[in-house]
Formats: C-alpha cells, sequence, structure tokens
C-alpha cells in the first residue's frame, strides 16, 4: 500500500458507530463502565431481549435503504429530462 491514510471522515464514521454501539448497550442491559475496577453500571432494561434480533434487522434494513436506495434516487433524478424546457 502506497501513501494511504486514514482518513479524518473514516474515523469519525467509525467513532460514531462504536458510539452508538455504547447506546444501544446501555438500552439493552447495561455497560459496567468500571469493568474491571469496579461495579457503575449505566444504562437498565429498557428494551427486552425478545427484540433484540428485530430491531437487528430494522437497523440493518434503514441502513441499506439510507446507503443504497436513497442515493440511487438522487442520481435517477438527475438522469430524467426536465419536463417544459424544449
Amino acid at each position: 500500500m502506497k501513501g494511504r491514510r486514514f482518513h479524518l471522515a473514516l474515523a469519525l464514521c467509525l467513532s460514531a458507530a462504536y458510539l452508538l454501539h455504547i447506546a444501544c448497550d446501555v438500552i439493552s442491559g447495561g455497560v459496567n463502565l468500571l469493568y474491571p475496577f469496579g461495579d457503575w453500571v449505566v444504562g437498565e432494561y429498557w428494551v427486552d431481549p425478545s427484540w433484540w434480533i428485530p430491531l437487528d434487522v430494522v437497523c440493518i434494513l434503514l441502513v441499506y435503504l439510507l446507503f443504497r436506495i436513497i442515493p440511487g434516487l438522487g442520481g435517477r433524478k438527475a438522469a430524467e429530462p426536465k419536463k417544459g424546457l424544449s
């Protein structure tokens, strides 16, 4: 690999993904922030474990919608000829 850099945008996306993962852990059972040195748990069971897989499927479908289908619609609209401009 020649001259590849770790871009700031990629670092921000990865950091946001990590923070969202921790946020999901907080609402689905809590996070022990001081493990193994303490027992300070932040969060509770706000989401029942029986909903974890259906919610994961919904999140995956939403990400697919946001990153595949919606950008494709923008390109399709730009390629359509405009009516009334002859």
